[in-house]
Formats: structure tokens, C-alpha cells, sequence
């Protein structure tokens, strides 16, 4: 999943097929940000990480299972991939104090592309959105 310096590596683990193909569509028209996989399942998308890691993730809180959670905050401590966590409702509490602790940022469906453009290209200079 190596990208050329200066491009910013995302996948997406995404559960809808129509919410990837969107987000990879303006994901795609950025000078910056590349597209490297694109994924429905953890399972499929942790073995691709393993091998290959993503900068930036983009990852569907509908799919995660406790046992997923726990696997990304081991994942999140030994690289430097950045987790944007993608959900339908707003998660009220900080993200470090829940299951959720692998994730940098969470991220609402249906928000503007320019908050999540915004929100890749924070995580790639290393900062938390909360």
C-alpha cells in the first residue's frame, strides 16, 4: 500500500458498498490522497494492514466487534497508521476513555467532503480531532 512521498495512503472499511464508492470518488480527486484499499470486512482489511500499512484508515464503527477494537488498539500501538472512526451518531465521551481508543478522530456519515478531507490531512501531520 506504499504510496509516492507527500501522497497520503487511506483505506476504507467502510460496510456500505455506495458510502466506499462515494468517499473513494472524492478521495480519489485529491492531488494528495490516494486510495489503496477499499474493504467491507475487518478481517480482510487486518491481514492487507498487516503487510502493508495505510497511513490513514477510515473505519465503519457498524462493523466493529469488541474483539476487532481490541486488535486495533494493539495494531495502533505499534504503527503509524492514523484511525478515523466513522459513525452514524456523535460518540459523546473521548475516544482514548472507550473501546475505541485506537481511533484519532471520530467522524459523522454524511458529513461534508471538506471536513473529511480536513480530517485525513490532520492525521497525516499527527494531530487528535477531539
Amino acid at each position: 500500500m506504499q504510496t509516492s512521498p507527500g501522497i497520503i495512503s487511506v483505506a476504507l472499511v467502510i460496510a456500505s458498498r455506495l458510502e466506499r464508492l462515494g468517499w473513494s470518488i472524492v478521495l480519489e480527486q485529491q492531488e494528495d490522497i490516494r486510495v489503496v484499499g477499499q474493504f467491507c470486512g475487518c478481517r480482510e482489511a487486518f491481514a492487507r494492514f498487516e503487510a502493508s500499512p495505510p497511513d490513514v484508515v477510515l473505519i465503519d464503527e457498524m462493523l466493529l466487534t469488541a474483539k476487532d477494537c481490541q486488535t486495533l488498539v494493539r495494531y495502533a500501538a505499534r504503527n503509524r497508521t492514523r484511525f478515523l472512526l466513522v459513525a452514524a451518531h456523535p460518540i459523546e465521551q473521548p475516544l482514548a476513555g472507550t473501546g475505541y481508543s485506537f481511533a484519532f478522530e471520530c467522524l459523522l456519515k454524511g458529513l461534508p467532503a471538506e471536513e473529511l478531507l480536513a480530517a485525513i490531512r490532520r492525521q497525516q501531520r499527527g494531530r487528535r480531532g477531539f
